[in-house]
């Protein structure tokens, strides 16, 4: 790994990674919705085919993790989805396994998982929106160490509050913070989950994922963070389809 003076930073052998042959990640990626932040353009056109720098979004996010091994993908499909499976079809064209959750009604952001028949131990799951330079392979390393039942990678935004805060109790005053950095840890739309909490997803149930995590935390299973450093985007609304990255990882215009 160098930076961007091309100076040796770090050095990465897949032996470092404790995924093997036999323990191959598959991957769902979430491509069902509306797409409605960005109307009209989605009227007519499913959001996983918007283009992006001339490509469908779903393809640039499949060819990232194409990149780091994952050959086994799930597309949930609803909406227009007859445009989504006819151009990439079976995943041949790109040297992969495609499969197909077809939702008969909206199931929200991972209702669809209900419909898996066969995932492995781990899986990833990934919103078809998603633009980043994250190291998936570190990301399911860290899930694995921390032996999580979903890891939840997460988008850091620092903000600096314009006013000195006051902590008080009552009428008393515990603690004063002059203009304290206030950090925020936003949902990046990447997950690593264990297949054993599919069990908490009924089938053709709409079901969100903030609702399945607050299920997953009332359980006391282990949920945690995998904090973003890498760019990242999420195709989200009309402005953010001319936002590229120059060739160091940066954000342009």
């Amino acid at each position: 790994i160098v930076n961007n003076f091309g100076k040796l930073i770090d050095v990465y052998h897949l032996r470092d990674y404790s995924t093997n042959n036999s323990d191959i990640y598959d991957v769902v990626v979430m491509a069902g919705g509306m797409g409605k932040r960005l109307l009209p353009i989605t009227k007519k056109i499913p959001k996983a085919m918007v283009r992006f720098n001339g490509k469908p979004l779903i393809e640039i996010v499949i060819n990232k993790l194409v990149r780091f091994g994952f050959l086994n993908f799930y597309i949930s499909v609803n909406h227009l989805k007859k445009k989504i499976i006819d151009y990439l079809g079976s995943g041949s064209r790109l040297n992969i396994n495609i499969s197909y959750l077809e939702e008969k009604k909206p199931l929200g952001t991972v209702g669809s998982l209900g419909l898996l028949k066969k995932i492995s131990r781990n899986f990833i799951v990934i919103n078809c929106d998603v633009i980043t330079n994250l190291n998936f392979l570190e990301l399911i390393k860290f899930h694995e160490q921390s032996n999580s039942a979903v890891t939840i990678a997460t988008n850091i935004v620092e903000t600096q509050s314009n006013f000195g805060e006051l902590r008080i109790k009552g009428n008393k005053v515990l603690s004063f913070d002059e203009k304290p950095i206030i950090k925020k840890y936003n949902n990046a739309g990447v997950y690593v989950f264990k297949k054993s909490v599919l069990k908490f997803i009924s089938k053709n149930t709409k079901l969100d994922i903030n609702t399945f995590i607050n299920l997953l935390l009332k359980k006391r299973l282990s949920v945690n963070i995998f904090p973003l450093y890498e760019n990242w985007s999420a195709i989200g609304i009309k402005s953010e389809l001319k936002i590229t990255f120059n060739k160091k990882g940066k954000k342009k215009a």
